[in-house]
């Protein structure tokens, strides 16, 4: 679709019901050509029904096509989360955000921190975080941080209590 050109931050939207409802909204800010940037985010946010995602085996399709879609060079940020649980996080007990919102206002299930992002945090502090949740890309140009294996398990109360703990973890390592 073209982007009506009078739009300070024009949106587009796809959407469709095939295996499942699922939307997809873009934001794109401009680009400024002189600053060789953009000028704010530029975001994707794609929703779509989790119940096929829930399981062991579900989960690790999901986290797959996750770890497949972002690379440090491509994504500052990414996260994965059952969307009212998202919400009420980013606007409770993560607000104010770690770093920015909406983009990393805590940790959540499945998260991404990529170049222009990890360089918020001291990375000696980050070696608190469980290797068994973490995994770094790319000589630790990116990071991926998955709280537990299973989607389903995402909004439990000792899974949240760990989000929480670990969203302290980056809060105490911002440079």
């Amino acid at each position: 679709a073209e982007i009506p050109k009078k739009e300070k931050h024009p949106y587009l939207k796809a959407w469709g019901a095939t295996p499942w409802p699922w939307t997809l909204t873009v934001g794109i800010s401009p680009f400024v050509a002189t600053e060789g940037r953009v000028r704010g985010l530029n975001t994707f946010v794609f929703q779509f029904e989790g119940a096929s995602y829930e399981d062991e085996a579900g989960s690790a399709r999901l986290l797959k096509a996750f770890h497949a879609a972002h690379a440090p060079e491509t994504t500052e940020f990414a996260a994965i989360h059952p969307l009212a649980r998202y919400e009420d996080l980013e606007s409770g007990d993560y607000n104010p955000a770690v770093t920015l919102g909406p983009m990393f206002a805590g940790v959540y299930w499945a998260n991404f921190l990529g170049r222009g992002h990890l360089e918020q945090f001291d990375r000696k502090m980050l070696e608190q975080l469980p290797s068994d949740q973490v995994e770094w890309v790319d000589g630790g140009k990116g990071l991926f941080l998955v709280v537990t294996p299973r989607l389903a398990d995402a909004t439990t109360p000792a899974v949240e209590a760990e989000m929480k703990r670990l969203t302290e973890v980056f809060r105490a390592a911002r440079k």
